[in-house]
């Protein structure tokens, strides 16, 4: 351990005092519980952890969490959405990423695989399961909506044919996920996506990641708000809507910069 390791602690131990009357709140009634939906919360720090490999820490890993909660049916399209969470974890991923969409993608993939087991045993608990063909009873039964921050990775799974990566591994994994989205309850491939398919994928601000502390060290005061009202809103803070008009008016300046700098470069060769 370092000093920077034992202030950490000691910073852990100090919240864990001073939150140790917070809870999680489930308000009674508000969701039914044989008419909503899993949605599962999944997100990526990549290449900020580092982890003991054969008695030394290596740098350049990367962390991924996940929450699996139950949300009303109208959060597919909705905001806002009551929920009940079930399941949460927080992990070093076991792989070197070489990119933040590897990271997420990983992230995405065990995040994914735990829902269907546990929308599975949700569906078992109603009476409904087919255990001889569980994946495809359940997938009938309940819809699964996946949320990430990680606007590359929904462009991949929503895109109408497969985008290829470098990473042959990574390529297969995307198109394992993005088989699912494109799947009715079936397990017959549709021409077009629609509200009624049994797995969706959503992008959301990462100002509304519920499980970003998670993933990194920082502040924890959203996701304890959250558990503690029971309610998860998903309309980006303000901040993060100014930051973003902000990023895009840098982007634009940017290109018009390197655009006047090529039309003074060609008009110097023609002369």
């Amino acid at each position: 351990a370092t000093l920077k390791d034992l202030v950490f602690a000691n910073k852990t131990v100090a919240d864990a005092k001073e939150f140790s009357n917070h809870g999680i709140f489930y308000q009674a009634g508000i969701l039914d519980f044989n008419n909503c939906i899993l949605c599962t919360i999944s997100d990526a720090s990549w290449s900020n952890e580092k982890q003991l490999v054969k008695g030394k820490l290596e740098p350049l890993r990367s962390q991924r969490a996940r929450m699996t909660v139950l949300a009303h049916k109208d959060f597919l399209k909705g905001m806002e959405t009551p929920f009940y969470p079930i399941a949460w974890q927080s992990t070093i991923v076991k792989r070197v990423c070489r990119s933040t969409l590897q990271a997420e993608s990983y992230g995405m993939t065990a995040a994914v695989e735990e829902g269907m087991r546990l929308r599975a045993m949700l569906v078992d608990a109603r009476g409904l399961l087919d255990r001889r063909k569980w994946e495809r009873s359940s997938r009938g039964q309940m819809q699964h909506l996946w949320l990430t921050d990680c606007k590359s990775l929904e462009d991949h799974l929503l895109s109408d044919s497969l985008t290829k990566t470098d990473d042959k591994r990574l390529s297969v994994d995307i198109a394992a996920l993005r088989q699912l989205i494109w799947q009715n309850a079936d397990e017959e491939d549709q021409e077009e996506l629609s509200a009624e398919l049994p797995d969706q994928i959503r992008w959301i601000d990462t100002s509304k990641m519920l499980v970003d502390c998670l993933t990194k060290d920082m502040k924890t005061n959203y996701l304890r708000d959250t558990l503690k009202s029971g309610i998860y809103n998903i309309v980006p803070t303000a901040e993060s809507e100014v930051t973003k008009l902000a990023k895009q008016k840098y982007r634009r300046m940017k290109s018009q910069s390197l655009e006047q700098a090529e039309e003074v470069e060609e008009d110097v060769e023609n002369d």
